[in-house]
Order: C-alpha cells, then sequence, then structure tokens
C-alpha cells in the first residue's frame, strides 16, 4: 500500500525547496538536448505569431503550477513564462494559471470547458500526473482522461501542450512513474501535440548534481527553487519557440 497523498505530495512539493547549489553557485539553464525534442505542431501559436498578435496561454495543473518551495507565488515558473516567450516570440504573452493541489486529470477534464471559455487561451499548457499516480488511478484511466481533455481542446482549436511529472529521488522510491509518462507520450503523439518532458531535465540536473542534499536555510532553499523555476520557464519558451517555428503555415 502507498503513503496517503499529503504526505507524498508534501515530500514532492519539497524537492525544489530542499535542493541546493552545485559547487558551481548557480544552477546554469541548459538540459540534454534529448530532453528538449518534441514532435507536435502550435498552429494558432504561429499564426498569431505571424500576425503579431498577443499569444494568451493557459496553464492548467497541480500545486507545483503555483510554485511549490519558492520565496512566493511571482517566483514560479508559470509566473515568469510570460516574460520568456515575449522574449522568444517577439510579440506580447499573457499567461492565466490555474493550479490546485490533489487535482486529478479527470477532475481537470471537467472543468477545463469553463476554464477555456473563460481566458480564450491560442494555447492550454496542460501539467499533470502526479497526482493520479500518488492516487494510484488506474495508468489506463489517467491516459483515457488525458486522451479525452487533448482531442477536446483541440476541437475547441486550441493549441495543446502536455507537460509532465517532476522529477525527485523521493519520488522515485515511492512511485513508479513510467507507465504515466508513457501514457502523456502516447497521447501527445495521437494528437499532435507537443510535450515538455520536465521529468526527464529535472532527472538529468538530479544525475549531474546540480541537486545537492537539503539542510541549507529557508531564505536559501527558497532562492535556488526561484533559480529552478526561472530556468524551467526558459526552457519552456524555449520548446514552444522551437515547435512554433517548425509549424506548417
Amino acid at each position: 500500500m502507498r503513503p496517503p497523498l499529503l504526505p507524498v505530495m508534501a515530500a514532492l512539493a519539497l524537492l525544489l525547496a530542499s535542493a541546493t547549489p552545485s559547487a558551481a553557485g548557480k544552477l546554469e539553464c541548459q538540459a540534454p538536448e534529448s530532453a528538449l525534442e518534441t514532435a507536435g505542431e502550435l498552429p494558432r501559436v504561429a499564426a498569431a505569431r505571424r500576425q503579431g498578435q498577443a499569444i494568451r496561454v493557459t496553464i492548467i495543473g497541480s500545486a507545483s503550477t503555483g510554485g511549490a518551495g519558492t520565496s512566493g507565488p511571482g517566483k514560479s515558473y508559470s509566473a515568469k513564462l510570460s516574460a520568456a516567450m515575449t522574449k522568444r516570440l517577439g510579440v506580447p504573452v499573457t499567461v492565466d494559471t490555474h493550479g490546485r493541489r490533489g487535482w486529478t486529470t479527470a477532475q481537470m477534464v471537467e472543468e477545463m470547458p469553463d476554464l477555456v471559455a473563460a481566458d480564450q487561451p491560442h494555447l492550454v499548457i496542460w501539467q499533470t500526473g502526479t497526482v493520479d499516480a500518488v492516487r494510484e488511478v488506474s495508468p489506463e484511466a489517467f491516459g483515457a482522461a488525458l486522451l479525452k481533455g487533448a482531442e477536446a481542446l483541440k476541437r475547441a482549436r486550441v493549441d495543446v501542450l502536455l507537460m509532465d511529472m517532476q522529477f525527485s529521488p523521493i519520488g522515485a522510491r515511492l512511485i513508479d512513474f513510467t507507465p504515466y509518462l508513457e501514457y502523456m507520450n502516447w497521447v501527445a503523439a495521437g494528437t499532435d501535440s507537443p510535450i515538455f518532458h520536465r521529468h526527464a531535465v529535472m532527472r538529468a540536473w538530479f544525475e549531474e548534481e546540480r541537486f545537492g542534499a537539503p539542510g541549507r536555510a529557508k531564505a536559501e532553499q527558497e532562492s535556488f527553487a526561484d533559480n529552478v523555476h526561472a530556468c524551467l520557464a526558459e526552457l519552456l519558451a524555449r520548446v514552444i519557440h522551437t515547435v512554433q517555428d517548425a509549424t506548417p503555415r
């Protein structure tokens, strides 16, 4: 039997807060190219950019969307994404964020139509997977809900970019995320949607020892988490720029 939801989620949320800088002092915003590669298209984003229009982005996700472990909501990757995308794409980008602790994929799908109707986005970034794995939602049910939501967004003429879960050594010991990651890749391929491999990016950082052992003061932990979220925003903006640039007219 797995541990209850809240302790596991707390352990995962503390990943960034408990990470400490490597000997170099500050995390460089780099990741293996293989972790940043993705197929899929972003036709609405590409069209808006060609026409010089402001791009509207909606992020739907769980607690990490709000920046758990950082010094504040303004330091989360979601808060940093607007500036990062604007710099990359050369047009204004606005970002609306909807994150909720304990939100399963099926629950997100239920509320997604209202969120999209309110925000009218060109692009939905859908960050999910952790809660389903912790709650032992079957991978098949998770995949079915993810496919249902992605197809509904496509029918509504909204671009979709999937984002998988964070990596942490704690999470890896407690939960097998592999089938959930596989279903995310399957849905991305089946709906011609790009995917941001956050799990692979953060695993590479850990294996390169960019995450040290916990134990520094809270302010130092939060400062490092701020840098990590800023880096995630930069890499995410890079992936979005690359995909929309390669999207056929």
